[in-house]
C-alpha cells in the first residue's frame, strides 16, 4: 500500500507534480493543496470521458483497500494540477493476483463530504501539535492517523 500522507513544503514533491491528461499514468502523484493531503495511485488510466483508478494488491482482499480507492478518487477530484481537466472518477478497481474487485466511483456529494471531512481532521491534527501541524516525514507518511476505519466513518457520516 502506498502511503498516504501531509503535504509539506519540500521541493521534491512539487517537481513531480503534472497534469495527467488522456493516456496511462502509473505510480501517480495525486495532492489536494487545500487539504494538505497526497497519495500515488498505482495506474490511473484517464480517457476524455473519465479517469479509471487502479490500485494493485499482492496480499488478499481487505475492506481497507477499498477504501484506499476512495481515498485516491477524492484526491483526483481535488488535484488541481493533475486534474487540471477536471475529468470525473470513473472505475475504482483493487487488483489482486488472482481477481480485481471494482467498486463504484463516489458520488460529488460523497467526494464533498470525504474532502470536507479529511480537511477538518487535518486541521484538528494541526491543532493538536500533532508533530508540529499536518506535514509529511521522509518517507512522506502520514504523522496522524487518516486510516480505513475513519475512512469509512466519514463517508458513512457523508451519506447521511
Amino acid at each position: 500500500m502506498k502511503p498516504a500522507g501531509v503535504l509539506g513544503t519540500g521541493g521534491g514533491l512539487m517537481a513531480e507534480r503534472r497534469a495527467l491528461g488522456v493516456g496511462s499514468h502509473p505510480e501517480a502523484l495525486l495532492c489536494s493543496d487545500e487539504l494538505r493531503v497526497k497519495g500515488r495511485v498505482d495506474l490511473i488510466n484517464v480517457t476524455a470521458e473519465r479517469a479509471d483508478i487502479v490500485d494493485h494488491k499482492t496480499g488478499a482482499e481487505d475492506p481497507s483497500h477499498l477504501d484506499q480507492l476512495r481515498f485516491y478518487a477524492m484526491l483526483w477530484d481535488q488535484d488541481e494540477v493533475a486534474n487540471q481537466d477536471l475529468t470525473p472518477v470513473g472505475a475504482l478497481a483493487a487488483s489482486y493476483p488472482t481477481a480485481e474487485v471494482m467498486i463504484s466511483a463516489l458520488s460529488a456529494e460523497e467526494l464533498v463530504a470525504l474532502a470536507t471531512n479529511t480537511g477538518e481532521r487535518v486541521r484538528r491534527g494541526g491543532q493538536q501539535g500533532v508533530g508540529g501541524g499536518p506535514r509529511c516525514d521522509a518517507r512522506g507518511t502520514l504523522r496522524f492517523l487518516l486510516g480505513p476505519k475513519p475512512l469509512r466513518r466519514l463517508l458513512e457520516r457523508g451519506r447521511s
